[in-house]
């Protein structure tokens, strides 16, 4: 539809009671004046659309109820996302706690002499966690290590020791992410040797360990902190980013952290994939500085090859040629790979492929015998079990942990005590094989084979299999593990089996579960438990719940749940203040929620203001949003609009409609009205309605109706804005048709401004 050039140029305050004031001073249209709290919803509301549009992945029933309820805070859903590994601290700090009085952590970190060994006279394989490599030849070069090859240099080691090097006067974390035996190992091993070599190095065996170490102020000046599979130290047991933060901001006494990641598990850990993450343990990642290890280039190659004359290893994984993945032939993979899938031993095959499997499904590492027995018979034929000798197991442990080519071997066996033996462990090469092949299902894992493993499994094993499943294709394993670690009391997997009945509609028996965790204490059930109450229109109760699980916990997570419930029972300053103090605590859904609590009275802080910044900088819509009119309120107009014309620009409905409103005030009409038509096309329906009652207000009344009609299915404060434009333009048969809906509707804000309209306007409804 066409729009004609209009003067509406005015004095330039920037809240939006101006806005109202405008439209009264204007007086052309008497509606406006009166239809201004409409116009205020209008403005600001964010629809549910908005819940769909965002870059979430919530529980359908949480962005059910969060519509439902018009306008609560997205933080209240953030709280179901962020629970799944915000909870595997408290499922797993028992069994660490265990772990580590059983291996006397603080021994096996500090030594006998209480200090770091230094960096340079740390060269044990195993315990740095370099992949054994296949074995040098009888009558070979005596300078040669027999444990590790000759280093290739790669092409990545120039960066990266720079990079250590500028950190040795403040420190800081690094992160190589690389597929397993790709080699990101030996190359941060070999850069800290080259760089910090008499630095001291602590390698803690789990993040309790490296936990209880930074919270007895242990001393670690010049110390590198080791976390080769830094995954382990995320989950279960994690790392808090407390205890990393802490360690970083050490400026007088320098921490490097270096850790290793497979790409995959980054990702998924990031949030980057389908899975539920932590906010918490995503910031940790992000903290780091991230070198990617990939296949060897020709340039990387061609050294390999001249090191080849001298190392016969290197000269050996050459052999075949060209080879992008020489570090894989030097830990014998290929072999390796060869090994279990044409197994001379269908036996010791079938352990192998047991063992695999449940690290696959998510059982923790190392699984114990007796499990493994019960599991490798379940793969068994009935010829297999008849024919099978009465040391059968014993033969098949043994083929499964002898190294291929004196490298790695199949699984294994690992050792809380000298002499014996707590369980096995996979081989990672054999896991990241079959995780590709599982991806293409060239290899598969029975739904019965996962039910006997839940049946074995502990508590919080069968939560980390629940956890692991959970978005997989079928996810019938994941609700078994949840629902039976549940039903032992695991509250990690109550909170996961209480958001699920929650999404079937079994809101009562949700309760239930998410009551028994809450009341032991677990926050996040906590959390959860307060969404349910509000859901079931139970104020106190979710408020309660809420306000345990903030003052009880202060994270990210409970903090923006209670200032969101706090915004939807109409207590805004008390919500601004824990929805700033979920933004302190690292809440980054909190930033995006912050401007459905700005107003005109609002004090921001510069330290939030700064956070908004950063997230506005990174891409969050919602933060470009509260950005910009912190800075229009601020008196900095030209870059307060330009953070909300970005935010219109990716199509925030709110933000076009806040930024037509201000180029209105400038005078800038034709720009505006343009900004607002460009996002009711785009099928926002409230910038459907603005744009009608703007183009109503103008006089331009044929193209008002036109848009109005197009915005009022969007609910009732969308038909009430019809039915006063055709009210106004004289159409108001067709006017009380739509203020009757509206009365019917039973939305009482939407009610009540009709029957202050009706009631100035003189027009009869059953309100008066």
């Amino acid at each position: 539809m066409g729009t004609k050039k209009r003067c509406a140029k005015r004095s330039s305050p920037d809240d939006l009671s101006v806005t109202m004031s405008y439209m009264r001073l204007r007086g052309r249209n008497r509606w406006v004046a009166l239809a201004g709290p409409l116009f205020l919803v209008l403005v600001l509301t964010v629809g549910p659309q908005a819940l769909q549009a965002a870059s979430l992945d919530w529980p359908k029933w949480t962005v059910t109820s969060l519509a439902a309820a018009g306008g609560v805070l997205l933080l209240v859903a953030s709280a179901s996302m962020q629970v799944k590994l915000d909870a595997l601290t408290a499922q797993a700090t028992e069994a660490s706690r265990k772990d580590m009085e059983q291996d006397s952590a603080l021994k096996r970190i500090t030594g006998v002499s209480g200090t770091f060994p230094l960096v340079m006279d740390v060269s044990d394989r195993a315990l740095i966690g370099i992949h054994a490599a296949i074995p040098l030849p009888h009558n070979s070069n005596s300078d040669l290590s027999q444990e590790l090859p000759t280093y290739i240099p790669r092409d990545v080691d120039a960066d990266l020791r720079a990079a250590l090097r500028s950190k040795v006067a403040t420190g800081g974390f690094f992160l190589l992410v690389g597929r397993a035996a790709s080699g990101k190992t030996r190359c941060a091993y070999e850069a800290i040797r080259s760089t910090l070599a008499e630095w001291r190095l602590c390698i803690p065996p789990n993040a309790e360990s490296l936990n209880l170490l930074v919270e007895s102020d242990v001393d670690f000046t010049k110390t590198v902190i080791w976390l080769d599979e830094i995954q382990r130290f995320l989950e279960p047991g994690k790392l808090s980013l407390e205890t990393t933060q802490r360690l970083l901001l050490q400026r007088d006494s320098p921490v490097v952290i270096v850790g290793t990641i497979w790409p995959e598990k980054y990702s998924q850990l990031r949030g980057t994939g389908s899975e539920e993450r932590s906010e918490e343990i995503r910031r940790v990642l992000e903290l780091g500085r991230r070198f990617d290890i990939l296949d060897f280039t020709e340039a990387e190659q061609a050294r390999a090859r001249e090191i080849s004359r001298v190392d016969p290893r290197v000269s050996e994984a050459l052999s075949d040629g060209p080879c992008p993945r020489l570090t894989e032939n030097l830990a014998a993979a290929p072999e390796l790979v060869h090994r279990w899938m044409q197994a001379d031993s269908p036996l010791g095959g079938a352990v192998v492929t047991a063992a695999v499997s449940a690290r696959l499904l998510g059982h923790p590492q190392p699984i114990g015998g007796e499990i493994l027995l019960k599991l490798t018979l379940s793969q068994l034929d009935g010829i297999q079990r008849a024919t099978a000798p009465d040391d059968w197991f014993e033969q098949a442990l043994n083929w499964a942990t002898l190294p291929v080519k004196g490298a790695s071997a199949p699984m294994s066996a690992y050792a809380r005590e000298i002499g014996r033996i707590s369980g096995y462990i996979a081989s990672d090469l054999l896991v990241q094989y079959a995780q590709s092949l599982l991806t293409v299902k060239k290899f598969t894992i029975s739904n019965s084979f996962g039910e006997l493993l839940i049946s074995l499994s502990t508590p919080e094993a069968c939560a980390s299999i629940g956890l692991t499943t959970e978005k997989w294709e079928d996810s019938r394993l994941s609700l078994l593990a949840y629902k039976t670690a549940a039903d032992s009391g695991n509250g990690f997997a109550a909170t996961a089996w209480g958001a699920h009945l929650e999404e079937e509609g079994e809101t009562m028996e949700a309760v239930s579960y998410l009551s028994r965790a809450a009341e032991s204490g677990y926050v996040p059930a906590m959390t959860l438990l307060a969404i349910s109450f509000s859901r079931l229109g139970e104020e106190g109760d979710a408020l309660r719940w809420a306000r345990l699980a903030a003052t009880t916990s202060g994270d990210a997570s409970a903090t923006g749940t209670l200032g969101a419930l706090l915004y939807k029972y109409g207590n805004r300053e008390e919500a601004l203040t824990w929805t700033k103090a979920s933004i302190r605590a690292g809440g980054r859904v909190a930033i995006e929620q912050l401007a459905l609590l700005l107003d005109e009275s609002s004090e921001i802080e510069v330290d939030i203001v700064d956070r908004v910044r950063i997230r506005a900088e990174e891409g969050s819509v919602a933060a470009m949003q509260a950005l910009g009119r912190i800075l229009i309120r601020n008196e900095q107009f030209d870059l307060g609009i330009h953070w909300l014309e970005s935010a219109a620009n990716e199509g925030d409905g709110v933000s076009a409609r806040l930024l037509s409103r201000n180029l209105l005030e400038r005078g800038e009409v034709d720009k505006a009205l343009s900004i607002l038509q460009a996002s009711a096309e785009s099928g926002d329906t409230n910038s459907m309605a603005v744009l009608g009652m703007t183009l109503s207000e103008n006089g331009e009344l044929e193209d008002a109706v036109h848009w109005a009609r197009r915005a009022a299915e969007g609910g009732p404060m969308n038909m009430l804005t019809l039915g006063i434009i055709l009210w106004v333009s004289g159409q108001q048969e067709e006017a009380r048709e739509w203020f009757d809906r509206v009365d019917a509707s039973g939305d009482e804000k939407a009610r009540e401004i009709l029957s202050n309209y009706a009631r100035e306007e003189g027009i009869p409804t059953t309100r008066q």
